[in-house]
């Protein structure tokens, strides 16, 4: 009987002993599942910080090239009034179109 009891308790131990295990490699899974969905989500949002940079980059450089734009447009009418100047005053007419008196 004492020998039963024993055995009964070694049973019990190693079963707790089995349980605490399973338990520890089910928690060792879910931290390593976690570890590797927050890498995975860090390196979504430096994907994205980068994208944002990028767009930020093709803005800046778009405004530049429509700020060229308005700028090369004024300089042509200028240029445009200039030369509409130059052929008025050559055909002797003043500067609201009238000829010179």
């Amino acid at each position: 009987m004492i020998i039963m009891s024993m055995m009964r308790d070694k049973w019990r131990s190693e079963a707790r002993e089995a349980r605490r295990e399973a338990r520890l490699e089910l928690v060792e899974a879910r931290l390593d599942a976690a570890e590797a969905w927050a890498e995975a989500a860090e390196a979504r949002a430096r994907e994205a910080q980068l994208e944002a940079r990028e767009a930020r980059a093709q803005v800046a450089e778009a405004r530049a090239r429509e700020a060229q734009a308005q700028l090369e447009a004024r300089e042509s009418e200028a240029v445009i009034r200039e030369l509409r100047r130059q052929l008025r005053e050559a055909r002797g007419e003043a500067a609201n179109g009238a000829e010179d008196a």
